[in-house]
C-alpha cells in the first residue's frame, strides 16, 4: 500500500516540537495543523472564485497561530486596508463554507457587520454577495444563513424578499434595529 495522495509533507522541526510535548498536546496540535491545511484550501478556494485572477492566499499555522496571506502573482505579499478587508471577509466565508461541509466544529451562520464596503471596489463588493448567493443555489435547501449589514445596496437580482429580510436606517429611530435611541 503506497502513501496517502492526500498527505502533505512536514517540515522536521514539526517533529521536534511535537517530541517534547505531552501525548494530549501532540494530538491538539496534529489536529491544528490538520485543520490550518483545511482552511488553507478553502480560503484558497473562496480566494480564487471571488477575487480576479492572479490572487492566491494560505492559511499558515506557525507559533504564534494562523496567519492569513494573500498574494498577487509577481507582486507577492501586500498589504493594505482593502487587502485586509479582502482577507477577513475570506477567512469568514472559508469557516462557513467549512461549517456547512461539516469539516470544521462551527455553526453554519456568519454575520458581517459592514464589511468595510468602502475599501473593496464595486465590483468585488457584487463577487461577494453573488458567490454566496452561488453557495445557496447549489447547496439546495438553505444549509447556512449568511447576514450581512451595509450601506451599499447589494446586486438589484438580490433587492427582493427572497434575500432582504429588513431594511433598516438611522433615522428615523423606527426605523432602527432596536427603533430607539441607543
Amino acid at each position: 500500500m503506497g502513501p496517502d495522495p492526500k498527505d502533505k509533507p512536514c517540515p522536521m522541526a514539526v517533529f521536534e516540537i511535537l517530541r517534547k510535548m505531552r501525548p494530549l498536546r501532540q494530538i491538539e496540535a496534529a489536529e491544528l495543523l490538520v485543520n490550518a491545511n483545511n482552511y488553507s484550501v478553502a480560503y484558497r478556494g473562496i480566494m480564487s472564485a471571488w477575487l480576479p485572477e492572479g490572487v492566491d492566499g494560505a492559511i499558515k499555522l506557525d507559533g504564534k497561530g494562523l496567519k492569513v496571506d494573500a498574494q498577487f502573482s509577481g507582486r507577492g505579499e501586500v498589504s493594505t486596508a482593502a487587502l485586509d478587508s479582502l482577507k477577513i471577509v475570506a477567512f469568514d466565508l472559508a469557516a462557513l463554507h467549512l461549517a456547512v461541509e461539516e469539516k470544521a466544529d462551527l455553526p453554519a451562520f456568519l454575520i458581517h457587520d459592514s464589511p468595510r464596503e468602502a475599501d473593496l471596489d464595486g465590483t468585488l463588493y457584487a463577487r461577494l454577495f453573488e458567490l454566496v448567493q452561488r453557495w445557496e443555489d447549489e447547496a439546495g435547501p438553505p444549509c447556512f444563513q449568511y447576514i450581512v449589514t451595509t450601506t451599499t445596496a447589494p446586486p438589484k437580482k438580490l433587492q427582493n424578499d427572497q434575500y432582504v429580510r429588513l431594511r433598516m436606517s438611522s433615522t428615523p429611530a423606527e426605523q432602527r434595529l432596536f427603533r430607539m435611541d441607543l
